[in-house]
C-alpha cells in the first residue's frame, strides 16, 4: 500500500478485495478510526501499532492464523476476523474497549479458548459460529457462563433465563469445561404399550 503518507487526516479507509498481502504504509495515518481490509491475502497482523485511534477493524476473509500485534489498539470497539485460519483467541485480552468480536468460520476447536476473552469488560456481542468449538453440547452454556456480560452470542440474543441456566449448569459442574467435540446421548424412550 503505497502513497498513504500524505493522508494523515484520513479517518476511514476501505481496502476490500485488493489482493493485499502485507499491511504496510499506514504508519502516518494515525487519525484512522475505521480500517477495512476484508477479502485480501493478509497472513500476519503487523504494522498496525501506530493506528491507536482505530475503533473498528475488519480483517475478515484473509489468511490470518494468529491474533497478534493489536495490543496498542486500546480504543478498538469492533473487531472482525471471520473466515481466517485462527486457532486461538489469545492476543485479544488487552483490547479492553472491545464490545463486538466477529471471529466465526475459523479453526477454533478448544472450548476453553473462550476464557481468553474474560478480561474484556465491555464485550457484549460475540460471533464464534462456524468454528469446531461450537459443535459441543455445552458450548453455548459454557460461553455464556464464562462471559457474563454478553448480550448476543452467534447472532442470537441471550435472555436472563438462559444466563441463569448457564450458571446453574456450569457452576454446579454439570456443564463442560473440556475441549470439543462432545456428543450428546440420545434420550431413552420407553416402548409404547399395545392396547
Amino acid at each position: 500500500m503505497e502513497g498513504m503518507g500524505g493522508l494523515e487526516n484520513l479517518t476511514k479507509l476501505f481496502l476490500d478485495g485488493n489482493s493485499i498481502s502485507y499491511v504496510e504504509g499506514l504508519e502516518r495515518c494515525t487519525m484512522l478510526e475505521e480500517l477495512t481490509l476484508e477479502d485480501n491475502r493478509i497472513m500476519k497482523l503487523e504494522n498496525l501499532t501506530p493506528l491507536v485511534k482505530l475503533t473498528k477493524l475488519d480483517l475478515g476473509k484473509n489468511k490470518i492464523s494468529r491474533v497478534e500485534g493489536l495490543d496498542a489498539l486500546t480504543h478498538l470497539t469492533q473487531l472482525s476476523l471471520e473466515e481466517n485460519e485462527i486457532t486461538s483467541l489469545g492476543g485479544l485480552g488487552k483490547l479492553v474497549s472491545l464490545m463486538e468480536i466477529y471471529i466465526g468460520n475459523n479453526r477454533l476447536s478448544v472450548l476453553k479458548e473462550v476464557q481468553q476473552l474474560k478480561p474484556l469488560p465491555k464485550l457484549i456481542i460475540l460471533d464464534l459460529s462456524g468454528n469446531p468449538l461450537c459443535d459441543g453440547a455445552d458450548y453455548r452454556n459454557y460461553t455464556i457462563y464464562q462471559l457474563r456480560k454478553l448480550k448476543v452470542l452467534d447472532g442470537v440474543g441471550i435472555e436472563s433465563g438462559e444466563q441463569n441456566l448457564a450458571k446453574e449448569k456450569c457452576a454446579t459442574g454439570r456443564g463442560s469445561d473440556r475441549s470439543l467435540p462432545r456428543t450428546r446421548a440420545a434420550p431413552h424412550r420407553s416402548p409404547r404399550s399395545s392396547l
